[in-house]
């Protein structure tokens, strides 16, 4: 199961805090954002695309920061180093649990935003190594799996005289069009902040620890579980004397890839968990970006 997700899904990513990255981490800060004791036990609740219409996914609320919104706002988050992440990502600030009364303070392309060194992230990276490699003291703090880096986003907020609210959610959204513009993966995650000044920043009174080696009972996403029943996977009809197992593979998905790329623009997925399952259809990469082989993935990159 865990192997499927991994080989639908091109890309996660996740805001962290209203802290800068270099502060979370060296003054070892649990970060804000609802749902993060989930980061060693189930972190695809907290990283993975979302659907359906639950806010905030439905998670439980972390510690709540102060945001000063008179002047510059810097915010940290954390994208899997497998993939280009390409898209815009927008902020807002609502009343909890009423998106209607939500104002966009920030748009922009978060994951390629450059850090203070002056380095666009996530973009033209070494994508065969671990994030332990391409971001040394760089990963979110509990993080069991070597596979994610922090950057930060600093811009200066707008429209804050439409706000309402003092104690507030401030609401991250992205697009990862890093697949498909026409349909991209959606992300979604929440962080209450009081914009009066009434709360700082707490260090945790426990840091969340790797899983013991003793399995232990999965952590309950707090996403409602979708009802639909997952597609059976497209079995491609076998013709009379081909060799059982046989399928409508493309020729481009060789032994292990999980993407392939066709062309500059254009790939598909191998489903290498299966040897009778057919690739999927062409998709192309988002305008602007070229199509490139990374080990058995694919990135949309700018060239």
């Amino acid at each position: 199961m865990l192997f499927l997700q991994v080989s639908s899904v091109l890309s996660h990513g996740f805001i962290l805090d209203v802290v800068p990255g270099q502060q979370l981490l060296s003054q070892k800060l649990q970060p804000a954002v609802y749902n993060y004791a989930a980061i060693s036990s189930n972190i695809d609740s907290l990283r993975s695309p979302v659907s359906g219409s639950n806010l905030c996914r439905s998670a439980n609320p972390g510690p709540r920061r102060q945001l000063n919104l008179g002047g510059d706002v810097t915010i940290s988050h954390a994208f899997s180093v497998g993939a280009q992440h390409i898209g815009p990502c927008k902020v807002e600030i609502m009343q909890r649990g009423n998106l209607q009364t939500a104002v966009t303070i920030a748009e922009g392309e978060c994951a390629r935003a450059p850090d203070a060194g002056g380095n666009i992230a996530q973009t033209n990276t070494d994508k065969s190594g671990g994030a332990s490699q391409q971001c040394p003291g760089k990963q979110p703090p509990g993080l069991v799996t070597d596979d994610m880096c922090i950057n930060d986003w600093t811009f200066k907020p707008q429209n804050t005289d439409q706000i309402k609210c003092t104690d507030c959610v401030l609401r991250w959204t992205w697009k990862g069009e890093h697949i498909s513009k026409s349909n991209p993966e959606l992300y979604e995650n929440c962080i209450d902040v009081s914009l009066n000044g009434q709360s700082t920043p707490q260090a945790p009174s426990q840091t969340p620890s790797a899983p013991s080696q003793t399995p232990s009972t999965p952590t309950e996403s707090p996403e409602t579980p979708s009802t639909q029943t997952p597609p059976e996977p497209t079995i491609a009809p076998q013709s009379p004397g081909s060799e059982p197992g046989s399928s409508n593979k493309s020729p481009f998905c060789k032994e292990g890839l999980v993407w392939a790329c066709l062309d500059s623009n254009q790939f598909v997925a191998c489903f290498p968990e299966s040897q009778i399952r057919a690739s999927s259809p062409p998709q192309s990469c988002a305008k602007g970006t070229v199509c490139q082989q990374a080990g058995n993935f694919i990135q949309c990159g700018y060239a």
